[in-house]
């Protein structure tokens, strides 16, 4: 999953960048279990993973919305 948030091609499809300078990208728990062929369990439970190791930061959205995926880099975390 950590390789679907940081490959090139899906920051530079699916990326923006926020007020702060930060790029995020949006791709749905949908896209997700498609692609890994898997329900929604297992991709909120990688999604949990990859945070609790600080790979990844999730910003809730209003309802309606998508929420922002910060990908973090590992050089990233030990800066």
């Amino acid at each position: 999953m950590y390789n679907f948030y940081t490959e090139d091609d899906s920051v530079t499809n699916n990326g923006w960048v926020d007020s702060d300078g930060n790029i995020y990208i949006i791709y749905p728990d949908q896209d997700l279990m498609d692609e890994m062929n898997c329900n929604s369990f297992t991709v909120n439970r990688l999604k949990n993973e990859l945070i609790k190791h600080n790979l990844l930061l999730e910003e809730n959205m209003p309802s309606g919305h998508s929420d922002r995926l910060y990908p973090l880099r590992v050089s990233e975390i030990y800066k």
